[in-house]
């Protein structure tokens, strides 16, 4: 009796499942309500610097992040306009890099952009995964007009009101700000 080899699972490559997610997010609620917001800005927006991504070789929602990403430069590109693309985070592996090099070789990848081309006019700021002080410190130092982030209330919801105006003064103004808009 011959003894049955195991079949090994075959394993997707990375630009089938980066594909399979974009057609995910094009066809979701989520993305056609974000494209009807962002209809309104699209002819000003020129730029995406998107911070804290994840490791999209690594990270499973990273890859969705990323599918995401894609899709808005999509959405965003008209027939004689291109976007500019700043993608950081520190947390990338050479995987990560190579990926960007090899599939997108105009973005840029350093933490630091040069501010009058990615100007707070003509940038949407995207920072799915942005911890609260990195988002913090965008908000003050970059201010950016067009931000696409975490949910502020889910995000803060573990400070009282002091400890997020003592320790995130910009986050918790913005939050009570959005308070205020519901009533």
């Amino acid at each position: 009796m011959t003894k049955q080899p195991k079949t090994l699972k075959k394993i997707r490559p990375f630009e089938e499942i980066l594909q399979s997610y974009r057609e995910i997010i094009r066809e979701s609620d989520m993305f056609i309500s974000l494209q009807q917001e962002l209809t309104k800005y699209r002819n000003e927006i020129y730029n995406i610097r998107c911070l804290a991504i994840g490791s999209f070789s690594d990270d499973f929602p990273a890859k969705y992040q990323l599918a995401l990403l894609l899709e808005l430069i999509k959405f965003l590109t008209e027939e004689d306009k291109t976007i500019r693309v700043s993608v950081y985070d520190p947390i990338f592996t050479e995987t990560d890099l190579k990926y960007i090099k090899t599939h997108q070789p105009t973005w840029k990848t350093t933490e630091i952009v040069d501010k009058k081309t990615f100007s707070p006019e003509s940038t949407l700021f995207f920072l799915p995964h942005a911890p609260l002080d990195l988002t913090e410190f965008i908000l003050k130092d970059e201010e950016p007009r067009i931000y696409l982030a975490n949910n502020i209330d889910q995000h803060t919801h573990r400070y009282t009101k002091f400890q997020l105006y003592e320790k995130y003064t910009i986050l918790s103004k913005l939050k009570h700000v959005l308070e205020e808009s519901k009533n």
